[in-house]
């Protein structure tokens, strides 16, 4: 299976590099309200990842036991695949979650997450 990976780009196409390891489906990726965290959804794995933002281009690259550089915000022991995210005013980020017909609202730190059912796959 092929890897993906996360890439900045600048809008005029004159700067365009990997900025993190290897992922397994990373699908959805967001900017905390400051900037300052860039979070990113993998879906097979149905872990949420989290960078923090240094600058255009560059982000801080946590070491092992990382497989990314990302640190790990949150992991659902169950089946559960994403597919995309966004992250609200107050910071909270939501993801669709596929297998369980729903959107799962998980704080910055991980600590606290809620489901909100959705009548629909």
């Amino acid at each position: 299976m092929d890897r993906g990976f996360v890439y900045y780009a600048k809008a005029d196409g004159s700067d365009i590099r990997q900025v993190t390891g290897a992922m397994m489906t990373p699908n959805g990726i967001g900017l905390s309200p400051d900037e300052n965290t860039l979070y990113v959804a993998e879906t097979d794995t149905g872990r949420l990842w989290s960078w923090e933002v240094l600058g255009p281009g560059e982000l801080r690259q946590m070491s092992w036991p990382s497989p990314n550089g990302g640190r790990l915000v949150k992991g659902f022991g169950d089946y559960t695949r994403f597919d995309s995210l966004a992250v609200t005013a107050s910071g909270n980020v939501c993801i669709a979650a596929l297998s369980s017909c729903a959107v799962l609202e998980v704080t910055p730190d991980g600590t606290h997450s809620r489901r909100h059912p959705v009548p629909d796959l």
